[in-house]
């Protein structure tokens, strides 16, 4: 019996929160507030088939655990099943009408996320890599901040490069317990090497940045190289020893060259 008041309070409190918490003051259901709510979602037809089967099973549940209730109420089985069916159907038809796009209506028009500094920054040096002579862009270097990842300038603007088909040990992650001797030397070959170095061409692939925005490029020493060894700096760690390949699709673009590198 316990269990079924708390099934009943709980159907009967989530169904006068989701009425009363779009409702306006006179009591009627304010379609554009659900409207607003469900611009930013799609909802499928598989989606509204599961909404629909819950709430009949809710609804299913709420007629039964109240039975007692209304019977000390005088309230038949039959009107107070149809209670629940009533209130279930209305808040599906509610997401199924606010929800789906006709065919002859126009779609719901979605804000475009705000770019940020950091998204005009990447989409400005793709363009001027796209533009540029062998599809490299100039950049100022600024610093090393460990074996595979440098801090370059681009229009007065600092952009953190993370160096394509390489990858060194840990010498500067937050957690120290990672950094290692051969992290620490491979981040000291890479600033020895590059200690008068002022300018570095980037040279994209596929996929130009990775999951923690950081862009992905080969480096390149001089804007007219082609030796993967001697004038590309991805090739040249690999050479030295102090990083070892790894590639990740889909930048793949001189896979072959670094993994031919002996």
């Amino acid at each position: 019996m316990k269990a079924k008041r708390k099934i009943s309070f709980l159907v009967l409190f989530l169904t006068l929160f989701l009425l009363s918490g779009c409702a306006k003051e006179s009591g009627t259901i304010d379609e554009n507030y659900w409207k607003e709510k469900l611009k930013s979602i799609s909802v499928s037809d598989n989606m509204l088939d599961t909404v629909q089967d819950k709430v009949e099973s809710l609804t299913e549940k709420g007629a039964d655990a109240t039975k007692d209730l209304y019977n000390a109420l005088g309230i038949s089985e039959e009107e107070h099943k149809d209670f629940f069916t009533n209130i279930g159907s209305s808040i599906v038809d509610c997401i199924k009408q606010w929800s789906r796009v006709d065919s002859s209506t126009t779609p719901i028009e979605r804000e475009a996320p705000e770019e940020t500094e950091a998204d005009i920054l990447q989409t400005s040096i793709l363009e001027d890599a796209a533009n540029s002579n062998r599809g490299r862009v100039k950049v100022a270097l600024k610093r090393v901040v460990d074996g595979d990842t440098l801090i370059v300038i681009y229009k007065n603007e600092s952009l953190r490069v993370r160096l394509i088909g390489i990858n060194t040990p840990e010498s500067v992650h937050k957690d120290a317990s990672k950094n290692t001797p051969e992290g620490e030397a491979a981040s000291n070959y890479l600033k020895e090497l590059l200690k008068e170095t002022e300018c570095l061409w980037l040279e994209f692939d596929e996929d130009p940045q990775d999951d923690y925005g950081r862009a992905l490029a080969y480096v390149w020493l001089n804007e007219e190289g082609t030796n993967i060894e001697q004038d590309l700096l991805n090739g040249v760690i690999i050479k030295s020893e102090h990083g070892e390949l790894m590639t990740i699709e889909p930048n793949t673009k001189y896979y072959a060259e670094l993994a031919g590198i002996k």
